[in-house]
């Protein structure tokens, strides 16, 4: 983290020249000194200067670089990952790319009732927030939809495995957090709740703002500490989720500690991806006046129906940012999860052919790096000791 922050200190004195951490070997120039605020910063956070690489290149004009520094030794790129990896979708994707999510019928409607399955179609979505999936849901009751006769689909089979998050260890001790989120094709509002903690000299109120059927938080197992509110989250610990079988709650428990008279909202990735959007179409599509019958399942949209007269539709659509506005997201930002799912993106078949249609179960993560090593060998950059994983900079390795 010292080291990225270095960085943007240099880039904010040096607003004519870009300066990259050297993740992939590049050609050998004389290596220059280090500017002294660098020098001095490096010290301050007692970073011995062989720890860091450096190439501060000009935005306009000469051709040579103005600083190098161990430019050509192998260094762990850490967030300067997703430069890599978003020269490459925007090649690749383009610009104008988009992902999608859709609303699908697997049955008729008769009168205001859909006999058969509602299938939600993740396309990865960049942009898919709770009022976009609101509006599709509108959308239902505006063609006369108010009850579903029949289960939810979710579909999210566009990335391969679907959840790539389950039996996947958690990156830190913080996994409720968004920047560790792990995205899918169908990544609605992030996965991310939001939970209100107001707090007295003596008690603690804890409630849920999104819209969850059937979810609740139990604030009891928290104590009450004398400590700064923009600390909260010192003491904070990680939420115990359990459901009961018999009636289908699902309970918050928090733990930890949080400061005495404070108040504040955390977006927090807590339920199982499944749970969320069960959890929260109910209680939307409760909202508008809607009913239904089924259950919620996860399955692949079928290409073919059973022969009994019935036929799909689109009924809503939703499509995100282009990916030449993502990336801005991506990069000033460094939000892991958009750049996963770009990464994810790249893995996607239509996108990168070298494998056979029929080969769907290639995990989508080896696709994207193959694509990854195809683009910089077609640019004739040495992509020898590149380490990708997820293309975020978020790694275990």
């Amino acid at each position: 983290m010292n080291l990225i922050i270095i960085a943007r200190r240099l880039l904010a004195s040096a607003a004519t020249t870009t300066l990259v951490a050297s993740a992939i070997s590049a050609p050998s120039f004389a290596k220059s000194p280090l500017p002294e605020p660098v020098t001095a910063l490096l010290q301050k956070a007692n970073i011995p200067a062989d720890a860091m690489a450096v190439w501060a290149y000009p935005l306009t004009g000469n051709s040579q670089p103005l600083i190098t520094h161990q430019i050509d030794r192998k260094m762990q790129p850490a967030s300067t990952m997703k430069l890599v990896t978003t020269i490459v979708a925007l090649d690749q994707l383009g610009r104008v790319h988009r992902g999608k999510t859709e609303l699908i019928s697997a049955g008729i409607i008769e009168g205001s009732v859909l006999k058969g399955a509602l299938i939600i179609k993740g396309g990865a979505d960049t942009d898919l927030d709770l009022d976009a999936f609101a509006n599709m849901l509108k959308t239902l009751r505006q063609r006369g939809i108010t009850h579903i006769d029949g289960d939810v689909v979710v579909d999210r089979t566009l990335f391969q495995p679907a959840r790539l998050e389950l039996g996947t260890p958690a990156f830190d001790e913080a996994p409720e957090f968004q920047y560790n989120v792990i995205p899918d094709a169908l990544l609605l509002n992030f996965n991310l709740l939001s939970l209100e903690l107001n707090s007295s000299t003596t008690d603690l109120r804890a409630s849920i703002n999104t819209a969850l059927e059937g979810v609740v938080v139990n604030a009891s197992a928290m104590t009450l500490i004398d400590a700064a509110c923009s600390k909260w989250d010192d003491e904070w610990k990680l939420p115990d989720v359990k459901k009961d079988a018999a009636n289908g709650t699902i309970t918050i428990h928090l733990k930890g500690a949080f400061p005495r008279n404070c108040k504040t909202t955390a977006q927090l990735n807590l339920l199982d991806k499944g749970d969320y959007i069960d959890r929260h179409f109910r209680a939307v599509w409760k909202q508008l006046g809607g009913t239904f019958s089924g259950s919620f399942k996860e399955a692949e949209t079928p290409t073919t129906m059973p022969v009994n007269g019935l036929n799909m539709g689109v009924l809503a659509v939703h499509q995100g940012r282009t990916f030449a506005e993502v990336v801005r997201d991506i990069n000033k930002k460094s939000d892991n999860a958009l750049t996963r799912l770009a990464y994810l993106n790249l893995g996607v078949p239509r996108i990168f052919n070298s494998f056979p249609s029929a080969a769907n179960t290639t995990p989508t993560l080896a696709r994207a790096e193959a694509a990854v090593r195809a683009w910089t060998a077609r640019n004739n950059i040495d992509s020898d000791g590149l380490v990708i994983e997820n293309g975020s900079g978020l790694s275990r390795l």
